[in-house]
């Protein structure tokens, strides 16, 4: 309701969205830097006081009333109301390992900190939504904001710097972990790869150089996973690009596009640190082939004398290396998806945020030791949740998966890229937790906007 006797003067009444807009794209540019400072500003702060600012003034403007597209914003938030109980269902999870006898009380901030993520998750997915309905053209905006906050990580390549470091070898940007950094990278990927198929402009071009030089920063991440994932999404799309049939211009354009990913790829595989070549080879092939050949392989990628002891300080010699890396790159998930669906299944209640640390499901690590989550989103939210919460959750999703279905997805390459997305970032799940990362919300919020929107022109692939 508007406040009585305000008058919606026209420039207010699009001064708040459009302000809400650029904060979001602030928010989202400035998301995954974790470490760093502007002006004796911590960057890790710019996108978390974006976010409050922009739902603040999303909020003033629904109770002034001067807002556009309040009625639909308020359809779509009348539909996920119940994803809410989300923030209660925590507690229950607390309570669970009170009454199990489990000393949580000791991690008490680390228990408050991963609730206020839960939070700014929810803010995150209303501001997202409220935007993706002001403007079409926003949604692509948000997609290429994303892919041009991947380009900084190349300053990685300085090995003095500290802000932009590597872990063993692997690209963490900015105090990130490899695997959700990834995450991100995959969605950036896939939007500027739909923009580019789809789009019938020169600005096509843009997004292929978008692909030429993000593409090494996924393999760069050493995360199997994301690899897995991205293999399938290339397929999705290339395979919907092709369904009116192969053209001479269809053929044309994927052709070029597998010519840059190629070329991306070697370019980038050899500027990348001795270091890094060796654990990307390993991560690729020692499931697949022998020792021995893997250690010849590792010999050409990166002699022996490029690699430094402190690099990776427990190399014995040259290669030394390969044995150990195998034993942390080989460990797979399998053993901690057992014991947390076992854990599950006798856990009604859950344990609450950050539970693995009073209650791990595993601990791994050569040097350092790390307390282990089940490594998978739905696992990781009935054991923090409890069956209520996984519920909640599921429901959450199905609901976000039909708006994103329900929106002309076939003819639009806006939506097609939410899709796609959505589809990633959900079997990524399956091999991490990914019920507070940014990149989860961000595409929630464009999907559950998506089907409240109706594409003024229709694009049809060329």
């Amino acid at each position: 309701m508007a406040l009585s006797g305000m008058e919606k003067s026209p420039n207010a009444y699009h001064t708040m969205a459009k302000a809400i807009g650029i904060l979001v794209m602030v928010s989202i540019f400035s998301m995954i830097w974790r470490a760093g400072i502007i002006v004796f500003v911590p960057i890790y702060w710019i996108s978390k006081s974006a976010v409050v600012i922009a739902l603040s003034i999303l909020l003033i403007g629904m109770i002034a009333g001067l807002l556009p597209h309040e009625r639909e914003f308020k359809a779509v938030i009348k539909r996920y109301r119940f994803a809410l109980a989300l923030l209660i269902t925590p507690f229950i999870g607390i309570a669970g390992s009170s009454l199990l006898g489990f000393g949580w009380g000791a991690y008490f901030p680390l228990v408050r900190f991963e609730y206020i993520r839960i939070l700014f998750m929810f803010f995150l997915f209303f501001i997202t939504v409220y935007s993706a309905m002001e403007s079409k053209l926003f949604i692509k905006i948000i997609f290429a904001t994303i892919a041009a906050s991947c380009i900084p990580l190349w300053l990685s390549l300085n090995s003095t710097g500290k802000l932009f470091s590597l872990e063993a070898g692997r690209l963490t940007g900015t105090g990130n972990d490899s695997n959700f950094l990834a995450a991100w990278i995959i969605v950036a990927l896939a939007g500027a790869t739909i923009f580019f198929l789809w789009e019938r402009r020169a600005i096509r071009w843009v997004w292929l150089a978008g692909i030429f030089v993000i593409t090494p920063l996924l393999i760069w991440t050493v995360s199997r996973a994301a690899w897995l994932t991205a293999i399938l999404a290339a397929c999705i799309i290339l395979t919907l690009f092709f369904k009116n049939g192969c053209s001479k211009e269809r053929a044309r354009r994927s052709g070029i596009l597998i010519a840059t990913i190629v070329a991306s790829l070697m370019c980038g595989f050899l500027l990348f640190p001795p270091l890094s070549r060796v654990v990307i080879t390993i991560r690729a092939l020692a499931p697949l082939i022998s020792h021995e050949r893997l250690v010849r392989v590792i010999r050409l990628a990166a002699p022996p004398n490029t690699i430094r002891k402190e690099d990776f300080p427990k190399a014995g010699d040259g290669f030394g290396i390969a044995d150990e890396l195998r034993v942390t790159i080989n460990n797979n998930r399998g053993w901690l998806w057992r014991e947390g669906a076992q854990r599950l299944i006798q856990t009604p209640l859950g344990f609450g945020p950050a539970y693995y640390f009073w209650n791990p499901i595993g601990i791994e690590g050569l040097w350092m030791q790390h307390k282990l989550n089940a490594h998978n989103v739905w696992l990781d939210i009935g054991l923090s949740n409890g069956w209520l919460g996984l519920a909640i959750w599921l429901l959450f999703v199905y609901r976000v998966i039909g708006d994103a279905f329900r929106s002309q997805y076939r003819e639009n390459p806006e939506c097609f890229a939410i899709v796609v997305s959505l589809f990633a970032l959900l079997f990524l799940g399956t091999f991490m937790d990914m019920f507070t990362q940014p990149i989860v919300w961000i595409i929630f919020g464009l999907a559950a906007a998506s089907a409240r929107k109706t594409p003024t022109t229709t694009i049809t692939t060329p």
